[in-house]
């Protein structure tokens, strides 16, 4: 052999592989947990849910299934959530929310409901018919507050609960709100478990806002 030939390369599909440690095998699992569980908040915190309409507490706003006189079923709506997080502004006035029943009482516990924010924090709220009072004053923004206190497109006006064991049951009657507490109405007022018989609704028991109504597919859109 010429002993000036260069040895052969080493083979560019080798390379030599060192075995993990243990302790360097822990800390990789230790640190992939911990992105999966940052990747798992994250996901939780911007999550949106779907929920079903199961009663008519919101007509005509959100429908129930209806079953005409026919025998004719009318499918109920089901609408899309937006989790509401620490992050997340807190509900406005308006705004339709999903919360859980727990503690609430004359509700199922382990339900949810779907209710419309009329409430804010800190307020004072009574009801003098059709009109909401806000710290004394009819309340009429946003304009479907208006809308359903006057009556406009099927909306009946807010109304009062008659006796025991309603909270309120005459224009005198107040409901304080605490920091972290909202005062919640359905649309259609003759018909829903509210506010005016069990109080505000803890901020805690909130799950989301209503976004869009998803089906069925000819009620799809933005409810007001």
């Amino acid at each position: 052999m010429n002993k000036d030939t260069p040895p052969p390369l080493p083979s560019a599909g080798r390379t030599q592989r060192k075995r993990l440690g243990l302790p360097a095998i822990i800390v990789l699992a230790v640190l992939g947990m911990a992105v999966m569980d940052g990747v798992a908040v994250a996901l939780q915190r911007s999550m949106v849910r779907c929920f079903k309409v199961s009663s008519g507490a919101m007509q005509p706003t959100l429908m129930g299934k209806m079953t005409d006189r026919d025998g004719n079923v009318t499918p109920c709506d089901r609408v899309i959530v937006e989790r509401v997080s620490e992050r997340a502004h807190s509900p406005l006035r308006g705004d339709l929310i999903v919360f859980g029943t727990d503690a609430l009482p004359l509700c199922p516990p382990k339900t949810y409901f779907i209710k419309r924010v009329i409430g804010l924090p800190g307020e004072t709220v009574a009801i003098a018919p059709p009109y909401v009072l806000i710290d004394g004053k009819d309340v009429t923004e946003p304009a479907i507050l208006r809308k359903i206190a006057e009556g406009e497109a099927g909306y009946s006006g807010f109304r009062l609960v008659g006796g025991p064991p309603g909270i309120l049951t005459n224009s005198a009657n107040t409901i304080r709100l605490g920091p972290d507490e909202y005062f919640v109405l359905g649309d259609n007022a003759a018909n829903s478990l509210d506010s005016r018989y069990w109080g505000a609704v803890p901020r805690k028991n909130i799950v989301g806002r209503v976004m869009k109504i998803c089906w069925p597919p000819a009620r799809v859109g933005t409810p007001e």
